[in-house]
């Protein structure tokens, strides 16, 4: 699948290219996904073009991991995407790609704090 999904995307470089949001660009990359490609490969992949070309997400996507950090802290985490703002003070100096990172890969340990409060 990953093979199918590099060549479907490649056929679409200058489409790609041509994104001036990372929004754009994450549903121009959804738009080429094939079977058992899902959203945070799609993110991934965004990220990746993305920071090639200098766009980064102004926004929080939430998938797999991220919604269970952001559950564990108390967020709204049924939506599909939430802002910056949204989140508490400790995560405000981040980029909205760190959070993604931090609330995905520290799922976890948000869960331990949270059920020890």
């Amino acid at each position: 699948p990953l093979e199918e999904f590099f060549k479907k995307l490649s056929a679409k470089e200058v489409i790609l290219k041509e994104c001036c949001t990372f929004e754009k660009l994450r549903v121009a990359v959804e738009d080429e996904k094939v079977t058992w490609i899902g959203p945070l490969t799609i993110y991934d992949t965004a990220l990746r073009i993305g920071a090639n070309l200098k766009i980064y997400p102004d926004n929080i996507y939430l998938h797999c991991g991220t919604k269970k950090g952001a559950k564990a802290i108390g967020l709204g985490y049924k939506k599909k995407v939430i802002s910056k703002e949204e989140l508490p003070v400790q995560f405000q100096s981040l980029e909205p790609y760190e959070i993604e990172d931090c609330l995905c890969i520290c799922e976890n340990t948000l869960s331990r704090i949270a059920q020890n409060r």
